[in-house]
């Protein structure tokens, strides 16, 4: 029934009297004779067959009730977006049409509004919307544009400058808006201020490259880096000394052969006083020397890596500081240039 009724509807269209100018009588028989075509084709269900003969008509006579089963083609093959468009233009742009085609029309907007999905734009005017690479309007929009729902590439550009551009993820039956600024205007630099050189005989001119001077703060930084760097060293060297004065403590108190205390004449820690003797002396002194060795140790290992962040951080400033500089001697008019860390 339902098709019957769109076959009708599509035929009373048919034989409405074309509103385009500059056809021949011979191009508009033909164009109606493509619409029957296409009708036809439709009720075999060769949609697509039929999208072709309804664009032929267009081609031919652009009138906008064609649009109206342009429109319903792209229903019987699954194109909201392009079905969506034919309606939209044939109830603003078509005039004395059937008010069956018209209401027909409003009710399958309706239908796809749940299908779809909608842009629309604000703020900046004239501004062109590209979506997806494609250009599809100026701003302000007239209406909001249908697209499939779905992510799609939007950008905005006026007078060769892109304002916008972004991914936006559309939803069916949503409109999504898109607000456009503009950017604010590019600060130029200042033009350089020239320095006018006094006359000849009032004055002169020196111009000089110094180093780096060696109070500035990158310099106090890397002599401190080598002064750490020294301290770890000799840090290093006291723990090794410490070391092996501890193992020879150790040796010789496993070496005693004499110790009063005990029934074999060797020093133990199970003894009083360690056997007694020298044994207590010995092992005192080889405690005390394992410890400083381990301190030795430990501070060489936090004097290195102090020093190792003194050097990065004594290059990483000189790198980010390094400028020359003109300095006006109003005096003595002259102007020293140096370099400044």
């Amino acid at each position: 029934m339902q098709i019957i009724k769109f076959l009708v509807v599509g035929l009373l269209l048919c034989l409405a009297p074309v509103a385009a100018h500059g056809q021949t009588k011979q191009e508009k028989h033909r164009a109606r004779n493509l619409q029957a075509e296409g009708l036809q084709l439709m009720q075999r269900g060769q949609n697509q067959e039929a999208l072709q003969k309804f664009q032929s008509a267009y081609d031919l006579v652009p009138s906008p009730k064609i649009l109206f089963n342009l429109a319903k083609a792209h229903v019987a093959l699954g194109n909201a977006v392009d079905a969506h468009l034919g309606f939209s233009r044939f109830l603003n742009e078509a005039i004395e049409v059937p008010p069956e085609a018209r209401a027909e029309a409003e009710r399958s907007l309706k239908q796809l509004h749940t299908q779809i999905a909608f842009l629309t734009a604000t703020g900046e005017p004239n501004v062109t919307l590209f979506i997806d690479g494609e250009k599809r309007g100026t701003t302000p929009l007239p209406e909001p544009l249908p697209l499939s729902p779905g992510p799609h590439e939007v950008r905005a550009e006026r007078d060769g400058v892109v304002l916008v551009e972004e991914t936006l993820p559309l939803a069916a039956g949503m409109t999504t808006t898109l607000p456009i600024r503009a950017r604010p205007p590019e600060v130029a630099a200042p033009p350089p201020v020239a320095i006018d050189a006094p006359a000849e005989g009032d004055a002169d001119i020196t111009l000089s490259s110094s180093s780096p001077r060696e109070d500035q703060p990158a310099n106090w930084k890397r002599r401190m880096a080598w002064g750490t760097g020294a301290a770890s060293a000799v840090s290093l060297g006291f723990g090794v000394f410490q070391h092996f004065r501890a193992n020879a403590k150790y040796k010789a108190f496993d070496d005693v052969e004499d110790a009063p205390l005990t029934t074999t004449g060797e020093c133990t820690t199970w003894a009083p006083q360690d056997g007694g003797g020298r044994c207590s002396e010995l092992r005192k002194e080889g405690d005390g020397a394992r410890t400083a060795a381990i301190i030795g140790f430990s501070l060489a290992g936090a004097l290195a890596a102090t020093s190792a962040w003194l050097f990065y951080a004594s290059d990483r400033q000189q790198e980010a500081s390094l400028a020359r500089a003109c300095v006006v001697d109003p005096i003595g008019a002259r102007i020293n240039c140096q370099w400044v860390f």
